[in-house]
């Protein structure tokens, strides 16, 4: 008897571009190589045959956004309510997932109250300061650890710590809650610091502190040995994410995932949090489904279209990869009763898909820019 698997795939980032711009590009590429059908046609049946209801879209407050930001956005937003019934109002607690997920908090402690600290580099331009991230630091461990050593030693007397998770991804722990709202590092890159700052009650105090740290990481050793070498200073920190760990009773009951196969770090720490097992996501859908040997529910999460892409070519690319290595064999999956069904969650909607659906011969197949939701937001 065959395993009762069902499938839901998370793509965020499937439809960054408008109708008109989606189908430009696939006319181009259709231009370049006249030979090759270079339509996606597994994800273009599941667009056209699955059953399809809208997600409700929470945006958040905060001021214009990119396409790529909006679409981190959403994608955070859905994940959590993947896992989590509800949760209080505040940040998403991006760091007390983050300190659960890399050890720091090992027995979900409601205690302590956790903010990420990323390192950052601030690229003065006129009157603001431009927040460039860290993808371009290439930060070592040991720059890391001797920098939060030094943040660490300035403010012992202080009520919270800092601890390197990756080199790239700090954490402050704290005894105390402070209440200040923040925006996550990816919605504020290539934008001025000055509309993203932290803001509550308490945020006085830490904009003190951010604008601190900054003055003791210029004068830092570390720093002085990157900029002799040609490297550019990590000159402040990004404080963003901040909260407790969700009550246990938070988890939704209702999902019941037997397994989460991901390589993304959010969606792994949420599955830890759930009690749900992690799984490093394997290369490709065949190899999934040789894998995945639990009934049940399962979650994959490809994330490869979820980030800022150089241009809608390296987008299209990445697309035609995840269909023919992805959608295709767990398209056919379903065709040969192999899974009972696969769901595929965008940002803005889920497809619900049936053997029974795709005999729906009578509904054409139709290309992947008649699918674009009309959404504004979309790069034009």
């Amino acid at each position: 008897m065959r395993q009762q698997r069902h499938l839901t795939v998370i793509m965020p980032g499937l439809f960054q571009f408008s109708k008109e711009h989606t189908a430009a590009l696939m006319a181009a590429q259709a231009r370049l190589q006249p030979q090759q059908n270079r339509r996606p046609k597994a994800l273009e049946v599941i667009l056209s045959r699955a059953t399809t209801r809208c997600l409700s879209q929470n945006a958040g407050p905060g001021l214009k956004k990119t396409t790529s930001q909006k679409s981190m956005q959403c994608y955070v937003d859905l994940i959590f309510r993947l896992f989590i019934t509800h949760r209080n109002e505040g940040d998403l607690p991006i760091a007390a997932l983050s300190a659960l997920f890399h050890g720091i908090d090992h027995h979900h402690d409601q205690k302590k109250w956790y903010l990420r600290a990323d390192p950052i580099h601030l690229r003065p331009d006129g009157d603001h300061l431009i927040v460039l991230g860290n993808q371009g630091l290439q930060i070592s461990m040991e720059e890391a650890q001797r920098l939060c050593a030094e943040i660490n030693n300035t403010y012992h007397d202080m009520p919270w710590r800092l601890f390197v998770l990756t080199p790239t991804e700090w954490l402050l722990e704290s005894d105390e809650e402070p209440k200040i709202r923040t925006h996550a590092l990816d919605e504020v890159i290539g934008f001025s610091l000055k509309n993203y700052l932290p803001h509550g009650d308490h945020a006085k105090q830490w904009l003190t502190v951010f604008n601190e740290l900054q003055m003791l990481l210029h004068v830092s050793p570390v720093n002085t040995a990157r900029s002799a070498v040609g490297n550019m200073p990590i000159n402040s920190v990004w404080f963003w994410g901040g909260g407790r760990l969700p009550l246990l009773d938070a988890i939704a009951p209702s999902k019941s995932w037997v397994q989460c196969w991901s390589n993304e770090s959010l969606s792994l720490a949420l599955a830890q949090f759930a009690n749900v097992p992690g799984v490093d996501l394997p290369v490709n859908g065949r190899e999934w489904l040789n894998q995945a040997t639990t009934a049940g529910r399962h979650l994959v999460v490809l994330d490869d279209l979820n980030i800022p892409m150089q241009d809608s070519n390296d987008w299209w690319q990445t697309l035609q990869r995840l269909n023919q290595h992805w959608l295709s064999p767990c398209v056919d999956a379903v065709r040969q009763g192999e899974l009972t069904g696969l769901s595929l969650i965008t940002n803005h909607c889920q497809f619900d898909l049936h053997r029974h659906l795709l005999k729906r011969w009578w509904k054409r197949i139709t290309p992947l820019h008649c699918h674009v939701p009309e959404q504004s937001t979309f790069v034009k």
